[in-house]
């Protein structure tokens, strides 16, 4: 088992780590970045009545990627189910170095919750880029609609539900 301060040392590299790597971006984004976005969304999306392990998975959702580097959610989907399944188990080992164990498992909706939420920002990158006059990030956009558009039925009504559309009428007014 690491030190403390190891485990800070870890966290802090996963929070550096670059996202989109492989796109050319107008402004990059890490991390660290990117989490932020994803809580601000979460407490949006759940009108501030975020669960204690919902905002744990939010924070730490990502910090695997400091052995793995940034893989965006619409290609791991695309890579099929070994390859998703294998980055889980290598990402799930580097997270429970840092944090010594795997937070409460999340209920269904919890988990519906993260991924939207997680979706969704990505997807408010690629409208921050295209607003910059950066049209090479529309495959990986729309990529995230196509995901987001198929959870509109299982989030039904209410705050979740109308940002996911707003979100997406946003991107597909060209």
């Amino acid at each position: 088992m690491l030190n403390s301060l190891e485990r800070v040392h870890l966290a802090r590299r996963a929070g550096r780590v670059t996202r989109y790597h492989q796109h050319t971006l107008l402004k990059t984004e890490n991390v660290a970045e990117h989490t932020f976005g994803l809580i601000n969304i979460l407490m949006i999306m759940t009108d501030r009545q975020i669960t204690s392990k919902l905002l744990m998975a939010a924070m730490t959702h990502d910090q695997g990627e400091y052995v793995s580097g940034d893989i965006p959610s619409p290609i791991k989907h695309g890579l099929g189910v070994e390859f998703k399944d294998l980055l889980n188990t290598i990402e799930d080992k580097a997270m429970h170095d840092i944090h010594g164990g795997t937070w409460e498992e999340l209920s269904e909706w919890e988990y519906l919750l993260l991924k939207t939420a997680d979706n969704l920002d990505g997807l408010l990158k690629c409208i921050e880029e295209k607003r910059m006059g950066n049209y090479t990030i529309e495959f990986i956009g729309d990529k995230y609609a196509e995901y987001l558009e198929a959870q509109l039925p299982a989030l039904g009504g209410g705050p979740a539900a109308e940002l996911v559309r707003l979100t997406l009428n946003e991107w597909h007014w060209k």
